[in-house]
């Protein structure tokens, strides 16, 4: 793949990085795709991208079943309930597509939290 230059959103050299990791970033962002590409171009020639994020679909049931299974309690379970019911979910097709587009080769999907947080890698 070749690596366009574009319009930087940081100030960081193109190239930079062996690994970026997003956590709970892309599922917040108003311009996803253009958060993506920004990755794909600080990132290293065959290096790895994960974005960690809500999964979409995981409800309030899913929430309460996965605090009784962990056995979380006090602040714990109420930072774990309030970002769930505050943070926008995402769907790991989309996810996949953004990374897709942006030119990176899907690697993995894993899923954390009794399903409640997904991470997508790719290079």
């Amino acid at each position: 793949m070749i690596r366009q230059a574009k319009k930087s959103n940081t100030p960081i050299e193109a190239e930079t990085f062996d690994v970026v990791l997003s956590a709970s970033l892309i599922n917040i962002s108003s311009d996803s795709t253009g958060n993506v590409r920004e990755m794909f171009r600080v990132c290293k020639h065959g290096g790895w991208v994960t974005l960690l994020f809500p999964v979409h679909g995981f409800t309030d049931i899913d929430l309460n079943r996965c605090i009784t299974m962990l056995g979380i309690s006090g602040f714990s379970e109420t930072a774990l309930t309030t970002w769930h019911k505050a943070a926008p979910k995402m769907s790991v097709d989309v996810v996949k597509t953004l990374l897709t587009i942006a030119g990176f080769y899907l690697h993995e999907v894993k899923l954390y939290l009794n399903r409640m947080i997904t991470s997508v890698s790719a290079y």
